[in-house]
């Protein structure tokens, strides 16, 4: 309301920002409604990928006077506290392509691209894991040295190896799974899945 009786036709304005809180940054786009009757509705919009507190104060202004010699008032304020919480992004990886060797070959390797546990504010810090999982272990067994990953964390870039078992000619499909230690509350995601194919030919 624009006050007493003898105010209802003062206009209104409405004003918000952030005056605390530890993340000044964590929403923006204050966006006020029209005010009906004794309403009005504030959006905002919470920045990607930030998450904490903010202190929000808002402002309503009329158009009367402030200040002067009878102490005039022509704003009233009230403060709320908008929370977002902490929701882990996916681990990231390209998809991998499909692999073509020949039997006795020996150990081959595959550049594995786009590597990341996700945006930089993930918490706790975070280190990529890798498991991988042969469906033919006939051909390609389910263990180091015939399957596994060589990565230094924080790279973008990893190496998968793999080196089929002598005498051996078909096909195994690879399930890739990257995981990066956080956890799954608020809907967040933790892993990841990548699925390719080798074929080693006879020789």
């Amino acid at each position: 309301f624009a006050g007493p009786a003898n105010e209802s036709t003062q206009t209104l304005t409405i004003t918000a920002v952030i005056t605390g809180g530890d993340n000044l940054n964590l929403v923006n786009n204050f966006l006020p409604s029209a005010i009906v009757g004794n309403q009005a509705t504030l959006k905002y919009t919470p920045v990607l990928n930030q998450f904490g507190t903010a202190i929000v104060t808002v402002t309503v202004f009329d158009n009367g006077v402030n200040g002067g010699p009878n102490g005039d008032v022509n704003f009233t304020t009230r403060t709320f506290t908008i929370t977002i919480n902490p929701v882990n992004d996916r681990p990231l990886l390209n998809p991998i392509g499909d692999q073509v060797s020949n039997e006795d070959a020996g150990q081959q390797s595959i550049i594995l691209t786009g590597l990341s546990v996700g945006v930089a504010n993930e918490r706790p810090p975070q280190e990529l894991q890798f498991t991988l999982l042969s469906d033919n272990p006939t051909l390609i067994p389910n263990s180091s040295p015939s399957l596994s990953v060589a990565y230094t964390p924080g790279n973008a870039t990893g190496q998968l190896l793999y080196t089929a078992n002598p005498n051996q000619f078909g096909v195994a499909n690879i399930t890739v799974t990257v995981t990066d230690g956080g956890d799954t509350l608020n809907g967040g995601f933790n892993s990841i899945v990548r699925t390719f194919k080798i074929t080693v030919n006879q020789v």
